[in-house]
């Protein structure tokens, strides 16, 4: 019963990288906005679109990250 979920996170723990070892760090993403209530009058659905990256350690306790938003 337990054999199962210690597993799952041992074949996890093997496909995950070390922090250290990533050089650059990049992320995407999107959704679509509904709006609610009375703003349902005034506005249609959107949609939103991110794109973002960087150098993942600039010094130990330094991060960076640059986004594009539209």
């Amino acid at each position: 019963m337990l054999t199962r979920p210690l597993l799952t996170l041992f074949i996890c723990s093997l496909l995950v990288q070390p922090v250290a070892a990533q050089r650059f760090k990049f992320n995407i993403g999107g959704e679509p906005g509904f709006p609610l209530n009375h703003a349902g009058d005034l506005a249609n659905t959107s949609y939103n679109f991110v794109v973002g990256g960087g150098p993942a350690n600039l010094a130990p306790p330094v991060k960076f990250n640059g986004e594009f938003i539209r």
